[in-house]
């Protein structure tokens, strides 16, 4: 197949980092696309998903707690049963595994 040679470049040093060659990751692929009878990965919009406390800064965590602590003087707080329902219902049952492609 034809492709963009900065693609396939960027590909084959991805696959490599896992222990594959690009030919290696290509059947595998295809494999898996005859597993499950159509594309192994799901096709849609993709969402912005909340950052991880991992992905931010000690500033930026910070601040959000004080937000947070401050919303909850002025008695704007939501229960965390009812933040986690609109969440699920916003970003999908998976919003609790770090990749969005484990079911």
């Amino acid at each position: 197949f034809r492709c963009d040679d900065a693609l396939k470049t960027q590909t084959a040093e991805l696959y490599e980092e896992l222990g594959l060659d690009l030919p290696s990751a290509f059947r595998l692929f295809m494999k898996r696309s005859l597993q499950v009878r159509g594309l192994p990965f799901p096709v849609c919009e993709e969402v912005k998903r909340p950052r991880a406390v991992e992905e931010m800064s000690a500033a930026e965590f910070s601040a959000m707690l004080e937000r947070g602590y401050q919303q909850s003087l002025r008695g704007e707080g939501v229960p965390a049963d009812e933040v986690f329902a609109q969440l699920e219902k916003k970003y999908g049952s998976n919003i609790y595994n770090r990749c969005g492609n484990c079911k």
